[in-house]
């Protein structure tokens, strides 16, 4: 069992519970497929969804279309989701307002892409401090989601739910033994990572991830922060860099899963269940094994000559205090309803035992 806390009003009590996966939930689920003996008899109900991985990658053939063929599945056929990769059905940054205009039904991305629309989701999938790697699945999990349901209600979206993702790290062609390593460093970055290394005395490049690659053999940027560090290890980074910094900075985060509101609606409440139960089973697995990935990964890359460098704890939280004062000062000063959710999530935080200096706790 895994204890963690449950938001109650304002503060929070604790209790065992699991993780959003149990073998009674999946039971359950295998019960309403098998019981579906009507399947055959009913209209096979058809979505589209678009996910924000590219064809071919460990995040799109495991998670993105296992879920989909998982609902198949447990459905006994009455449901087909066809899966499209990043850019297909729409500009990622448009998906959002695509799948509420109902031109396809669901959305595997992040929300913070939507955040022009909702600015509840400002720093949806950048927590400032990683306490816990499954710290955003937990919080959500534990009764954040209401928040984010709340918020994308107005904009004809559902909330369907998140999964764990694994964090980011830095690649670079030059050591960085510590943070003051980052002063003057040109490096490829976005979001709060970029905001945070400038309070740290960076120089942040703007650059899209296909950029990535050739931006560090040209010699554009000396270093990058990007995705995962399986995701990363595919597109070659080990090829143009030298170093990878330990650990993520930005673990603890998760992909958020967002459908049309009347598609929803329109769903039979025991194909509802069915999706839900595969979205949690398809996620653990897919977690368990990123998991696995990673070590696999960091041997291979130091077989290859890839140094790998790790951040003393203090150095982690000199990071840790640059990404509060980005979240916590900057983003809740111009976004107040991400303030209200940033609290309940600093709220959480603390109950992981991480402690939020108390400037970020009150109005």
């Amino acid at each position: 069992m895994i204890e963690f806390a449950i938001p109650i009003n304002k503060g929070y009590r604790k209790m065992k519970s699991r993780l959003f996966l149990s073998l009674a939930a999946l039971s359950a689920a295998s019960v309403i497929a098998l019981s579906s003996g009507v399947a055959a008899a009913q209209e096979k109900i058809q979505w589209r969804m678009q996910t924000i991985a590219a064809p071919n990658t460990s995040e799109y053939n495991d998670l993105a279309q296992a879920f989909a063929d998982r609902v198949g599945v447990l459905s006994g056929g009455r449901m087909e989701i066809k899966v499209f990769g990043s850019g297909v059905l729409s500009g990622e940054l448009e998906a959002g307002n695509a799948v509420a205009k109902g031109v396809f039904e669901l959305w595997h991305s992040y929300t913070e892409l939507y955040a022009s629309k909702a600015p509840e989701f400002r720093s949806s999938n950048e927590w400032p401090v990683n306490a816990d790697r499954l710290q955003a699945a937990m919080w959500y999990y534990a009764g954040g989601s209401k928040f984010y349901r709340d918020a994308l209600i107005p904009h004809n979206l559902h909330h369907l739910g998140v999964t764990p993702v694994a964090g980011e790290h830095i690649w670079s062609k030059i050591p960085l033994r510590s943070v003051d390593d980052m002063k003057g460093l040109k490096i490829r970055s976005g979001g709060v990572a970029s905001r945070s290394f400038k309070i740290l005395g960076a120089s942040p490049v703007s650059m899209s991830g296909s950029d990535v690659y050739q931006g560090l053999q040209r010699g554009v940027v000396d270093a990058a922060e990007w995705t995962t560090l399986t995701v990363n290890y595919g597109f070659g980074l080990h090829e143009v860099t030298k170093y990878v910094v330990m650990p993520s900075y930005s673990g603890g985060s998760t992909y958020d899963w967002v459908s049309n509101l009347d598609a929803w609606k329109s769903l039979p409440d025991d194909l509802k269940e069915i999706v839900e139960s595969a979205l949690h089973e398809v996620g653990f697995k897919y977690w368990m094994k990123v998991k696995a990935e990673e070590s696999r990964v960091l041997q291979e890359l130091e077989e290859k000559g890839i140094e790998i460098i790790y951040w003393s704890d203090e150095d982690m939280r000199k990071l840790d205090e640059a990404r509060m004062q980005v979240v916590g000062e900057m983003y809740t000063k111009d976004t107040p309803e991400y303030a209200v959710i940033m609290r309940d999530q600093f709220e959480f935080l603390e109950s992981l035992g991480y402690d939020v200096p108390d400037k970020y706790m009150t109005d």
